[in-house]
This record gives structure tokens, C-alpha cells and sequence, in this order.
């Protein structure tokens, strides 16, 4: 259930969220998906299969551009962002894992690489990447976030709230860190640090306020 609430959260606040109208902000990425594409004709419909969640068609466009220049770093982490959103975690674990062996440096591929670990069921693996991730870029609340998911997947429970912390810290409006660490603080507490961020993610998204609500008011 974590997985699913944590992912459809963040496609509910990337479809939301806008940078601008063609540049759809995602809350899983440092870098909006649709900058990755050079031409603006092809950014604009990036965008819009994006923004309509029609991952299919968006895969299909990338797997083509990867056929003609399997060397193309982004459009593989265009195909690989599509995949993992389509629940295609073997070929999304594949194609980013191509990413980031080719672009180190490319923080949204190590990043999405360890989610496709994690929500395939590797979590260990998923840690792995995700530690190492953050180690070079220790600036990304994303990755923060998701090296949280990964650690409350392992039930290291005080790690993932001392990551989640780090994401907020890192990004003090970032609503998916102050979501994942609402999450842990409901179980762990201290109570009073739970309810300061309540507050915050409530003034922040009131969309994971109540997906946050929904999700603790499930648990036996």
C-alpha cells in the first residue's frame, strides 16, 4: 500500500504542478522530463503524454529515438521514467541502469534507476543505488526522499525519517519529503514533531495531506 500511495501521490502533484504549461514539474525528478527533449515540438509532446499519463505512447516515441541513437542518455531516461510509471519495472531497471552507467552525473537516472529497484521488489538493491546517489548529490530531495522509501521498505524506520528529514532540509517546500516524513513520524513520533509536520504538509499539498490521512487511517 506505501508504494502505491508514495507513486500515486507524485503522478497526482506532476500532473498539478506546472513550471510552465509545456514543462510539467514532476516531484521523482530534479529536471522536468520534457527539457530532456532538445526540439520544442518534441518537448511540447513530452509534455502532453505526460500530463495525460499515456505512458504507452510515450515509451513507444522514446523506444523509437533509442533505436535510431542507443547512445542518447536522455531519451533513455525519458523511456525508463515511462516504463517504471507503467509498472514495467524489468525493462525500467534496464534502461536506466544503461542511463546511468553512460551519465554518472545524471542524478534523475540514479535516482529513478533505485525507485524501479525498489518497487520491483529489490529493496536492498535499492538502497544500494540510492546511497550512492545521494552520496554525489546530497542536494537532491528526491533522492533523499526515495533513499527514504527504500529504507522504510527494510524497516530501518529511524533511517528513513533521518532521510525524509534531509529531503525537507534540502528543500523546505518539498511536499513529497514532508509527506514521506509525516508517514514515519505517525508511527515513530515524537508526537509533537508530527503534528509540526502535518501542518506543513497540509499547508503545502492539502491533496497528500489527505492521501497521508487516508493511508494512516488503513493501518491496522
Amino acid at each position: 500500500m506505501k508504494c502505491a500511495v508514495a507513486l500515486l501521490a507524485a503522478a497526482i502533484l506532476g500532473g498539478c504542478a506546472q513550471m510552465q504549461v509545456l514543462t510539467p514539474v514532476s516531484p521523482l525528478l530534479d529536471r522536468p522530463l520534457s527539457l530532456r527533449a532538445r526540439d520544442y515540438d518534441i518537448r511540447r509532446q513530452v509534455a502532453e503524454l505526460e500530463g495525460k499519463g499515456d505512458w504507452q505512447s510515450l515509451s513507444a516515441m522514446a523506444s523509437q529515438v533509442t533505436a535510431r541513437d542507443p547512445s542518447n542518455e536522455d531519451w533513455l531516461v525519458i523511456l525508463g521514467y515511462a516504463r517504471l510509471h507503467a509498472a514495467d519495472y524489468a525493462q525500467a531497471i534496464d534502461v536506466l541502469k544503461q542511463a546511468a552507467e553512460r551519465s554518472p552525473e545524471d542524478v534523475d537516472a540514479r535516482n529513478l534507476h533505485g525507485e524501479a529497484l525498489r518497487l520491483s521488489g529489490q529493496p536492498e538493491q535499492a538502497v544500494r543505488v540510492l546511497e550512492r546517489s545521494v552520496m554525489s548529490n546530497p542536494d537532491s530531495a528526491p533522492g533523499w526522499f526515495l533513499l527514504g522509501e527504500a529504507y522504510g521498505d527494510t524497516k530501518r524506520l529511524d533511517r528513513a525519517r533521518a532521510a525524509y528529514a534531509e529531503s525537507v532540509r534540502v528543500e523546505p517546500e518539498y511536499s513529497m519529503g514532508w509527506f514521506g516524513l509525516a508517514g514515519v513520524l505517525a508511527r515513530l513520533g515524537p508526537r509533537k514533531e508530527y503534528e509540526l509536520a502535518l501542518q506543513r504538509l497540509k499547508a503545502l499539498s492539502p491533496v497528500l495531506h489527505e492521501a497521508h490521512l487516508k493511508a494512516v487511517s488503513a493501518q491496522p
